[in-house]
């Protein structure tokens, strides 16, 4: 049975208008939080509920994390948290932004044919071939007629040219901004900070450009162009990509549309 919560709003009181209604405002206040007790995922019920409670916003930002930097106003952000105690399916307010904590990979749960901006910064490499697939295949299903996608990575040809003619500014220059040398003070050689780039942070796959257009044209997706950092088809481009040093110097971006 899907239990609806209403968490208390610490400086305005209880919401007590039904939430279908008004979550847009909900998302404006602060410190609000929804829940569906327990997890939504293989619930259709739950599902339905869900999307109808979110199904105003037509830009999302995939893969936000939970860091307030990366949570932007006007979209709504999905991220799947590692604290268990929170339910997956649970929509809160951060600083003005709306949340929804959610695993992609189960379950995107918004209407089709309904988003104009898919973002997702650096989310598609944590994901392994063929749940890139399948997840692409997803959003081009909740995407709208003539929608934009947008995803930026690690370049692995970028990567690879670095390492092939020695470009040891560069490797320095990674291991400098990622913090390289508190949380792997061992690595010394361009190669070992190459595979530790490949190999950790939770990364599964590797991209480089050619091998992206071809999973996004396999998935229905065309009009597919590398781009350069906030040049995009995305109206307000600037407000939700990151500028830190790290992702200007080893990320390529991409984008297509349905």
């Amino acid at each position: 049975m899907i239990n609806w919560k209403f968490l208390q709003q610490r400086d305005t009181g209880r919401v007590s208008q039904p939430l279908h209604s008004q979550l847009k405002t909900i998302c404006i206040g602060k410190n609000i939080e929804i829940n569906i007790t327990g997890s939504f995922v293989n619930n259709k019920s739950g599902i339905r509920k869900l999307r109808n409670t979110i199904q105003y916003y037509d830009k999302i930002n995939i893969g936000c994390g939970d860091n307030i930097i990366n949570i932007v106003p006007g979209w709504l952000n999905i991220n799947k948290l590692r604290e268990k105690e929170i339910f997956c399916g649970t929509v809160s307010n951060k600083q003005d932004a709306c949340f929804l904590n959610c695993d992609v990979l189960k379950e995107l749960p918004l209407i089709e044919n309904n988003i104009k901006y898919v973002y997702a910064s650096n989310f598609i490499e944590h994901l392994t071939f063929q749940e890139s697939i399948d997840f692409l295949k997803k959003c081009f299903k909740i995407m709208k007629k003539g929608g934009v996608i947008r995803l930026s990575f690690p370049d692995l040809e970028l990567w690879c040219k670095n390492y092939t003619f020695n470009n040891k500014k560069f490797f320095k220059q990674y291991y400098k901004f990622t913090g390289g040398y508190n949380r792997l003070p061992e690595l010394k050689t361009k190669g070992e900070i190459f595979m530790s780039q490949l190999h950790n942070w939770g990364h599964r796959w590797g991209w480089d450009i050619e091998s992206m257009r071809h999973v996004l044209t396999i998935t229905g997706f065309s009009k597919i162009k590398k781009k350069k950092h906030l040049k995009s088809a995305i109206v307000d481009i600037n407000t939700i990509e990151p500028k830190t040093k790290v992702r200007v110097l080893e990320c390529t971006y991409i984008e297509a549309f349905k």
